[in-house]
């Protein structure tokens, strides 16, 4: 069983909790919703503003990497898809050809939907 830290950057107060409880956890002095922060990060001291402040920024940073991340994954896995649907249009008429059409266009339109 591991603990996970969150914390209130207002305070500058952590909290741990389990991780396989799922509720985001309340700041205790101020009652905001916490932020998580991680397994195993280092916390700066409470009285350390400006530790807190570059903490706060790493985690923003680290979110917006991710963010980009999914995106492109995603741009690249549409791509794909189009490319398959392509490559299989051009192919001659057989049993499977138009079932598997359908089934990657509707791929297709839940990926574009979601996005």
């Amino acid at each position: 069983m591991s603990n996970r830290t969150w914390g209130c950057f207002d305070c500058r107060k952590t909290v741990r909790r389990d991780s396989f409880i799922e509720e985001t956890p309340i700041c205790p002095d101020c009652g905001v919703t916490c932020i998580y922060i991680g397994y195993q990060i280092p916390i700066p001291p409470r009285r350390d503003q400006k530790a807190w402040s570059e903490l706060r920024e790493q985690l923003r940073s680290e979110a917006m990497l991710r963010q980009e991340v999914a995106r492109i994954r995603g741009v690249k896995g549409r791509h794909a898809l189009e490319h398959e649907i392509t490559r299989i249009e051009a192919m001659s008429e057989n049993p499977g050809r138009q079932a598997l059409l359908t089934q990657l266009r509707k791929q297709l339109a839940y990926i574009k939907a979601r996005n």
